[in-house]
């Protein structure tokens, strides 16, 4: 059971539950009453950014194969 603790600590996904890095980092995230949301830092996942470059380009070739004047 130790171990499993130990690799946790150690894995680069668990990098976001680290200790804040700054001072300005230390302030509780503002968290929504009603709805229990917790604002933070973080970064946008590659996956994300992927999807939205894909939808650009889908919608330039939409565009321009349907839309243009032939």
């Amino acid at each position: 059971m130790s171990e499993r603790k130990d690799t946790q600590k150690d894995d680069s996904r668990f990098e976001h539950q680290s200790e804040p890095r700054d001072d300005f980092e230390a302030e509780p995230p503002y968290v929504y009453r009603h709805a229990g949301i917790a604002e933070r830092d973080g970064r946008i996942p590659v996956w994300l950014k992927l999807v939205v470059v894909g939808l650009l380009v889908w919608s330039a070739y939409y565009t321009i194969r349907y839309w243009s004047a032939s």
